[in-house]
């Protein structure tokens, strides 16, 4: 019985935020990363609805500063740079052909 109500409320669920979420997008790409919930309660903020993406959310630049009202944007981590690791971290084993 309580599978069943699990499953009906994220069918619920999904059908909420297909019809009344907001179109995230990801502020250092430019990419849409999905629809969303987006609910401010008791102080956190919850995002419902993005389970492939994985975004972190921060505070926007401000032309003019106003604590009062700060817009909130979301970005994917940047992909790793290890191609371009300086020579002194590679593996010194590495250059052994045993």
């Amino acid at each position: 019985m309580a599978t069943l109500l699990k499953r009906l409320g994220k069918v619920v669920l999904r059908l909420a935020v297909g019809l009344c979420g907001a179109r995230i997008t990801d502020q250092r790409t430019g990419r849409c990363a999905g629809k969303a919930l987006v609910l401010p309660w008791r102080g956190r903020l919850h995002v419902i609805g993005l389970e492939e993406a994985r975004l972190r959310p921060h505070f926007l630049p401000q032309e003019r500063l106003t604590y009062w009202r700060q817009e909130l944007g979301f970005s994917s981590h940047p992909e790793p740079d290890f191609p371009h690791e300086p020579a002194s971290h590679s593996d010194p084993d590495a250059s052994d052909p045993r």
